[in-house]
C-alpha cells in the first residue's frame, strides 16, 4: 500500500486537530505550506473541504494566501452542495427500498459522513454504497428500475453477476444524480467474500437515521475491517488520502473492541490488509492503534493463498486473467467452478460484441481465440512480474546487509 508520509496536508490537519495555535503553525499556513501542489493534487482533493473547515474554526483563514483561501472555500461550498443533493437522493432511495421491504446498510462515505465527520460536507462522495440482503437483491433492483434507474453492469452471462460478484450498479434518471451500488456482500474480492459470512455482519448492524428514513450501519469493528481492506486494495492506483483519513477518523471518534478486531481479522483472513492499513494511519496520521494489537496482527501466520490474494490485489497492473485464476482457487470444487470458468471463457454473444467493440457484430465468434490467447499471455506476464519483484526485493535486502 502507498505510504503517505511525510504528507504536508496530513501534517497540517494533525496540528489543527490538536488545537495548536503557534507562530510556527501560522508561518506554515502563510508561507511554507505547498498550496499550489496540494490544491492541484488529485489524492489531496477530497480532504480540502476538511482543511477549510479546520482552518476557519482555528481562525487562520486570514493567514492563507487569498487565492488559496478562495479556492478552498469554493471546494467546501461545492462539497456542501453535492452532498446535500446526494443525501436527498439517498433518502429517496431508502424510501423506495423500504416500500419494497428491503433493508439497507450504509457503507463507506455515507456511513462516515453521518457518524464520524462534523458535517456531511466534510466527507465528499461520488456514489451511494448500500448493502442489501442477498435474497432481496432482485426486489431492490426492480424497485429502483421502476423509478427510472438503469443497470450499468455488463454481465458475461445472465446470472453471472449475482452468483460470482457482489454488486449491481445503477444510474438515476435525473441530472445530477449519482450512481447507486447495491452490494450483497461488502467485500469486492471473492477470496474474502468466501471467508466472511455476510450473515454475521448483518447480525451485528446498528440503526441510523437518514433524514426521515432509517437504515443500518456495520458494527464499528466490522466497519474498520471493511475500511482497511478498501484502503489496502486500491488495485494499483494511488488511493485518495481521504481513505486513510477515514480509517484514522473512525479510530479517533469511537472506542473499539480491539480483541474482536484481531479475532475477526484472523478468522476472515484479513490480517495482512488490516495490519498494513493500521500501520500506515498510525505512522502518518497518529491514529490510536494499541501496541498489543499491532503485535497480535504481526504474529499471525497467513496461509499461502491468503498471502497470494493480498499481494495480488494490492499490486499495480495485475490482469483479468490472474484475477480469474485467484477467484477460481477461492471457489468450492465441482459445478460452481465449472460455471465460473464457462462464464469467463465463453461469454455471451452480446458481451463479446460490447466488450470488444466488434464491427460488424457478426465477428463475435472470432473474439474468443483472442480472449483466450490474451489471457494466457497475461498469466505469463503476471508470473514474470512476480518473479522479478521477488528477486528485486531479495537483492535489495542483500545489499542492505552487505557491509
Amino acid at each position: 500500500m502507498t505510504a503517505f508520509s511525510p504528507d504536508p496536508l496530513f501534517q497540517c490537519l494533525r496540528r489543527l486537530e490538536q488545537g495548536e495555535d503557534s507562530p510556527s503553525l501560522r508561518a506554515l499556513v502563510a508561507e511554507e505550506f505547498p498550496w499550489p501542489y496540494v490544491l492541484s493534487s488529485l489524492p489531496h482533493r477530497d480532504l480540502l473541504p476538511l482543511l477549510y473547515h479546520r482552518l476557519r474554526r482555528a481562525g487562520l483563514g486570514a493567514q492563507v494566501p487569498a487565492w488559496a483561501w478562495a479556492r478552498l472555500e469554493a471546494l467546501y461550498r461545492l462539497s456542501l452542495l453535492r452532498n446535500d443533493r446526494l443525501f436527498t437522493q439517498l433518502e429517496e432511495v431508502l424510501s423506495v427500498l423500504s416500500a419494497a421491504g428491503v433493508e439497507a446498510v450504509l457503507l463507506k462515505g455515507a456511513a462516515l459522513a453521518l457518524t464520524v465527520y462534523d458535517s456531511p460536507a466534510l466527507r465528499p462522495m461520488r456514489d451511494i454504497d448500500l448493502l442489501v440482503p442477498r435474497e432481496m437483491v432482485q426486489e431492490a433492483v426492480a424497485a429502483l428500475t421502476s423509478q427510472g434507474y438503469r443497470l450499468l453492469v455488463q454481465e458475461v452471462r445472465p446470472g453471472f453477476v449475482y452468483e460470482f460478484e457482489n454488486e449491481w450498479r445503477l444510474q438515476g434518471r435525473a441530472p445530477g444524480q449519482v450512481s447507486v451500488e447495491l452490494h450483497w456482500h461488502p467485500f469486492v474480492v471473492m477470496y474474502y467474500r468466501r471467508a466472511i459470512p455476510v450473515e454475521e455482519l448483518w447480525d451485528r448492524t446498528r440503526p441510523v437515521a437518514v433524514g426521515r428514513q432509517s437504515a443500518r450501519l456495520l458494527a464499528l469493528e466490522d466497519q474498520l475491517l471493511h475500511l482497511c481492506a478498501h484502503l489496502s486494495f486500491h488495485h494499483g492506483f494511488e488511493p485518495p488520502l481521504l481513505w486513510a483519513w477515514d480509517v484514522a477518523a473512525l479510530l479517533k471518534h469511537f472506542a473499539l473492541d480491539w480483541d474482536a478486531v484481531v479475532a475477526r481479522a484472523r478468522r476472515y483472513r484479513l490480517t495482512l490488509p488490516v495490519q498494513a492499513a493500521l500501520e500506515n494511519v498510525n505512522r502518518d496520521i497518529g491514529a490510536p492503534v494499541p501496541e498489543e494489537v499491532r503485535r497480535a496482527l504481526a504474529a499471525h501466520h497467513p496461509s499461502l493463498l491468503e498471502r497470494a490474494a493480498y499481494h495480488h490485489h494490492r499490486s499495480a497492473g495485475h490482469t483479468e486473467a490472474a484475477e480469474t485464476l485467484l477467484e477460481l482457487l477461492a471457489l468450492p470444487r465441482g459445478r460452481t467452478k465449472l460455471r465460473f470458468l464457462a462464464g469467463k471463457l465463453f461469454p455471451s454473444r452480446q458481451f463479446m460484441v460490447e466488450r470488444y467493440g466488434l464491427r460488424p457484430p457478426s465477428l463475435w465468434a472470432f473474439a474468443y481465440p483472442y480472449r483466450w490467447l490474451k489471457g494466457a499471455v497475461d498469466i505469463v506476464k503476471d508470473a514474470a512480474n512476480v518473479v522479478c519483484s521477488r528477486w528485486t526485493a531479495r537483492a535489495g535486502r542483500v545489499e542492505e546487509t552487505t557491509p
